[in-house]
């Protein structure tokens, strides 16, 4: 069984309610291994998705496990019944390959999801959450993912959230060598847009986060300048494009803040690219005069620019996945699923590997 919201169900402002907190995934899990008609599970929390897969006795419904989410998280059921979807069944075992694929992001293609799909994956083991049947179909997910991206051109050109905000600050400023940009944030999407920036020619990065060290350890590592958490409110006005990606239940920045800001800066426009769920910055800051907001939903719609033209690929993906669901479902069904034990010593380097651009 597959309960879940996303970026397919729910717009931006509906997802980010949704979304779990570091804290609120080991809730969920104790929650759920309470009840002994949940079997097995494994929560996959992303900017763009929440999905709990579960292995339940007879007779369990939806209802239930949408009522342990929602408790857990402070959600209003009626709103998570009204923005979520639900799979049983071999539909749950297509729309794992298909997510781990990538061809279910919001941006299509794009190669994060599979080391989210995995962390969430070894998260479920850690809380001893997964059993045979969700070991097999997570294992299987795995070579899917890996399958697609050798015998397909649905990753190519490196999808990522980091290229593409690149791609836009590009298109704003065309060379980058001389833009001000700081990012805030220490974690994975950080990293990578500032491996993009750092590859595109930008010279002049700041970065900052709520751990200095981690700041100062991008910093050495992509040549860039690092800022204290608790001084760059002080400074934005030195900057002309501002990615944040932190994470946060509610905005660090609100739009008071940008308006003596945008007077010290006597009306040089600037540029913020929101890369949170929930969003870090308020969306009141886009009223402000000379300020341009981009959320997450905004890069998708960049990354999906050519996406007529990649349909044969995705085609070509679900033909390729779909002949691998009947299989292990079959062998679910017939054979019973037998119980493998997989740490993440046995997740080879190649099958994290993106496959290279053509």
């Amino acid at each position: 069984m597959l309960l879940g919201c996303s970026h397919k169900s729910a717009p931006l402002h509906v997802r980010e309610k949704f979304s779990i907190s570091p804290q609120g995934v080991p809730a969920l899990y104790n929650e759920m291994k309470r009840c002994p008609d949940i079997l097995e599970s494994v929560v996959l929390n992303t900017c763009n998705r929440v999905e709990l897969y579960s292995v339940i006795r007879p007779g369990f419904c939806f209802e239930g496990l949408a009522k342990f989410f929602c408790a857990v998280n402070n959600v209003n059921q009626a709103l998570f019944k009204e923005h979520s979807f639900e799979q049983r069944g071999k539909n749950v075992i297509m729309h794992a390959f298909s997510v781990a694929s990538g061809i279910e992001s919001q941006m299509v293609g794009e190669t994060e999801i599979f080391g989210q799909f995995k962390e969430a994956y070894m998260t479920a083991k850690q809380h001893t959450a997964v059993g045979p049947t969700l070991n097999r179909i997570f294992q299987k997910s795995f070579q899917a993912a890996k399958l697609t991206r050798t015998h397909t051109d649905i990753s190519r050109g490196q999808i990522s959230i980091g290229n593409v905000a690149t791609a836009l600050a590009e298109r704003i400023f065309a060379k980058l060598s001389k833009v001000r940009i700081l990012i805030i944030g220490g974690g994975e999407a950080a990293e990578k847009t500032l491996q993009a920036l750092y590859s595109r020619g930008a010279q002049d990065i700041n970065i900052t986060n709520r751990t200095f060290e981690k700041a100062q350890e991008l910093a050495r590592k992509f040549h860039a300048r690092a800022i204290g958490y608790e001084d760059y409110p002080y400074l934005l006005d030195q900057f002309d494009v501002i990615i944040s990606s932190i994470s946060t239940e509610k905005p660090i920045l609100e739009p008071e803040i940008f308006y003596p800001v945008m007077k010290k800066r006597k009306d040089a426009p600037m540029f913020l690219i929101d890369l949170g769920v929930p969003r870090n910055f308020d969306a009141g800051v886009a009223d402000v005069p000379d300020v341009y907001l981009y959320n997450i939903n905004d890069l998708a719609n960049i990354a999906n620019e050519n996406l007529k033209s990649r349909q044969f690929e995705i085609e070509k993906c679900k033909a390729l996945l779909a002949e691998r669901v009947d299989h292990l479902w079959n062998t679910i069904v017939q054979k019973g699923a037998e119980q493998e034990d997989f740490s993440e010593d046995d997740i080879k380097k190649e099958d994290l590997a993106p496959a290279p651009a053509n």
